[in-house]
């Protein structure tokens, strides 16, 4: 999967977001907690779609009141996903359990 970003995905008032299944490749994001309290931005690797199925393979730690941009400069040539790609707030680190989802923002650049 070497093709440019091709996509672009807004995700406001929601803690789960199913981006397509098949093969993705996450170029860039931008992801905001607006809580008081650390939150987990997950990125899972699943065909059905469905946050907490499948393989997680990020799980970042955004403490309350913060924001993070990430792009190529750290992703390099992007972040591969097999299966399908599920981005999901969680207030655990290693499992999902859905977060509130008024306190958090996400965009993203993805390839097919």
């Amino acid at each position: 999967m070497t093709a440019p970003a091709t996509g672009f995905y807004s995700w406001i008032a929601s803690v789960t977001a199913n981006v397509g299944s098949g093969e993705r490749c996450l170029y860039a994001f931008r992801a905001e907690n607006r809580n008081a309290v650390a939150r987990y931005l997950q990125f899972w690797d699943t065909a059905d779609g469905v946050a907490g199925h499948g393989t997680l393979i990020d799980s970042i730690e955004m403490w309350g009141t913060s924001s993070l941009i990430v792009d190529t400069t750290f992703l390099g040539q992007g972040l591969r996903f097999a299966t399908g790609l599920v981005f999901a707030w969680s207030t655990t680190q290693s499992t999902y359990t859905a977060a509130t989802a008024a306190d958090h923002t996400f965009a993203a650049r993805f390839g097919a």
